[in-house]
């Protein structure tokens, strides 16, 4: 965050980078999950959760986004209803 190029094609960083949030979602155990809230709380008002929210809204928003089609490309295993329940709890989260 913060250091965006662009400049040249990034699609290989953003599917990486959406395969990573993807993959790390995907792990999130009952206890972490269970903080996310006070996560969102504590983090939604500071610049880097603003920068994390605006990137959410603007690429995770619905399973033709960018950064979901990037997910099923990092993912090619990835059902539809894992997608979704990702892009439900990362939207949540930011």
């Amino acid at each position: 965050l913060g250091k965006k190029s662009t400049s040249g094609d990034r699609t290989p960083y953003a599917r990486k980078h959406a395969g990573d949030l993807y993959a790390i979602l995907a792990m999130t155990t009952e206890a972490e999950y269970a903080t996310l809230e006070t996560f969102k709380t504590k983090y939604h008002t500071t610049d880097i959760g603003n920068q994390a929210t605006q990137i959410v809204q603007e690429f995770f928003q619905d399973r033709t986004s960018a950064g979901a089609l990037r997910v099923r490309e990092a993912h090619s295993k990835t059902t539809p209803a894992n997608l979704e329940t990702f892009l439900n709890l990362i939207k949540a989260t930011f």
